[in-house]
C-alpha cells in the first residue's frame, strides 16, 4: 500500500504544498494541485544534488505569480513527468550542472516555461510548451541539449538563447508560433556562439522562423524544415551577425527566404531548397563577402536572389535561380565586386556570371500548355468523307427495304 504524506518528503508519494523542499528522490501522487507560490521562491524548491523529482503526471496550477519548480544551485537533479501551469516561471533552474528536464507539459506561464541561467551540460528533452510568453530560456549557460520539445502557441520567442551561451545544441524539435502574435520568432539566437541548430521544424510565427543575431558566430543550421513564416520582418531564417552557416535547410512558403543584413560578413548559405516564398528568396542587404553556392532558389513571389546597400564582394556560384515571378536576380547598382560563376537563371537583371552577360546557363521554360486545335479537311478528305457517309446510308436503305 502507498503511503501518502501531505506537504513532507520521504520514500513515499508525496501531495505537494507550497514551500515543498526536496531532499531525496520524490515522487508526487498523482493528482491536480491549485498551489499559488506564496512565500519562499518556488512551490517545489529542489534542495539537494543528486535526485530525482518525478511528478508522476501531477498538474500544480497557480494564479500567475511565481514560480513553479525551482533549483537553486543544484548539480545532476532531473526533474520529469511534470504538468506546470499559470505561474511566471513554469520550471527555473540556476546555478546547475548536469540535470534534466525531461518530459514535463508547461503551459500558460506568464514569463517563461523553461529557463536555465548559468546551467551548463543540462539536458531539455521531450517537454511540450504551450501558451507561454516565451517557450524556453537559456541565459549565459553553454554545453546544452534542447531536443525532441514541442513549443508552440509563444508570445515572443520559442527557444531563445541569450547572452554568453556557446555550444549548446538545438535538436529535433517542433516549434510553432500558432500564427497569431506579431513579431514572434522560433529560435533566436542572441550572444550564441557555436551552436548547432539541426533537425527542427519551425512553422508559423508571425516574425522569423530561425535568428541569428547579437554577434553570434560560427552557428550551424543544418536540416531544418523552416516554412509558413510571415508577417512583421516575416523570414525564414535571418541572420544578422558574421561568420555562420546556413545549409541543407527546406526554407518555404515565407514571407522572404533568407535574410542577411546588418553590415556583417562571410557567412555561407549552401544546398537550401528556398523556394515559393512570397517576396524575395535570399535578401542580402549591406552584407559582404557571403558564399552563396549550391542552392534551389525557385518559384519565388519577387526576385530569387536581391542584392542591395552596398552589398560587396559576395561570391554567388552554382545556383538553380529559376521562375521567379519578377526576376531571377536584382543588383543594386551601389551593390558591386560581387562575382560568381555556374548560375542557371533566365532573368539576370544586372547581375553577371564571370565572364559572360547573365547566367552561365539558361532555366529551362515550364511548358506551355497544349493548344487547342481545330480538326481541319483537305479537299480529298472532305470528298472522302461525302462518300462514306453516303455508303453508310446506302446500307441503312438497303437494310430497311429488306425488313
Amino acid at each position: 500500500m502507498v503511503k501518502t504524506l501531505v506537504g513532507t518528503v520521504s520514500g513515499a508519494c508525496v501531495v505537494p504544498t507550497d514551500d515543498l523542499y526536496i531532499n531525496p528522490d520524490t515522487t508526487l501522487c498523482h493528482g491536480h494541485y491549485d498551489i499559488a507560490d506564496a512565500t519562499a521562491a518556488g512551490v517545489i524548491i529542489i534542495n539537494a544534488s543528486n535526485i530525482v523529482l518525478d511528478c508522476n503526471g501531477s498538474t500544480i496550477n497557480g494564479n500567475g505569480s511565481g514560480y513553479g519548480i525551482y533549483n537553486q544551485g543544484f548539480d545532476n537533479v532531473t526533474i520529469k513527468n511534470c504538468n506546470v501551469m499559470n505561474y511566471l516561471y513554469g520550471i527555473y533552474v540556476n546555478d546547475s550542472t548536469n540535470s534534466k528536464v525531461e518530459s514535463n507539459i508547461i503551459v500558460n506561464n506568464g514569463y517563461w516555461g523553461i529557463y536555465l541561467k548559468y546551467s551548463h551540460n543540462t539536458s531539455v528533452t521531450g517537454n511540450t510548451l504551450n501558451s507561454n510568453r516565451q517557450g524556453m530560456r537559456l541565459e549565459d549557460s553553454s554545453n546544452n541539449t534542447i531536443s525532441k520539445n514541442s513549443v508552440d502557441t509563444y508570445d515572443d520567442q520559442g527557444i531563445n538563447i541569450y547572452h554568453n551561451s556557446p555550444y549548446n545544441r538545438v535538436l529535433n524539435n517542433t516549434i510553432s508560433g500558432g500564427a497569431s502574435y506579431s513579431g514572434n520568432i522560433g529560435i533566436s539566437l542572441d550572444w550564441a556562439d557555436h551552436t548547432i541548430v539541426m533537425g527542427n521544424n519551425v512553422t508559423n510565427n508571425r516574425g522569423r522562423g530561425i535568428s541569428i543575431s547579437g554577434n553570434s558566430q560560427h552557428v550551424v543550421v543544418d536540416h531544418n524544415n523552416v516554412n509558413n513564416n510571415s508577417g512583421y520582418a516575416g523570414c525564414g531564417i535571418t541572420i544578422t551577425s558574421s561568420n555562420n552557416i546556413v545549409t541543407n535547410n527546406t526554407i518555404i512558403f515565407n514571407d522572404l527566404g533568407v535574410c542577411l543584413f546588418n553590415y556583417r560578413r562571410s557567412n555561407i548559405i549552401s544546398n537550401n531548397i528556398i523556394e515559393n516564398n512570397n517576396e524575395v528568396g535570399i535578401d542580402l542587404f549591406a552584407m559582404d563577402d557571403t558564399l552563396i553556392f549550391n542552392n534551389s532558389i525557385k518559384n519565388n513571389g519577387g526576385y530569387g536572389i536581391k542584392i542591395f546597400e552596398y552589398s560587396k564582394n559576395n561570391n554567388i556560384s552554382n545556383n538553380i535561380v529559376c521562375q521567379n515571378s519578377i526576376s531571377d536576380f536584382l543588383v543594386d547598382v551601389n551593390a558591386t565586386e560581387n562575382y560568381g560563376d555556374n548560375n542557371t537563371c533566365y532573368s539576370p537583371d544586372g547581375w553577371n556570371d564571370n565572364g559572360t552577360t547573365g547566367c552561365t546557363f539558361i532555366c529551362e521554360l515550364p511548358p506551355k500548355p497544349p493548344v487547342a486545335v481545330v480538326p481541319t479537311l483537305t479537299p480529298v478528305g472532305l470528298i472522302a468523307l461525302v462518300g462514306l457517309l453516303s455508303a453508310i446510308a446506302a446500307v441503312t436503305i438497303t437494310s430497311r427495304k429488306r425488313r
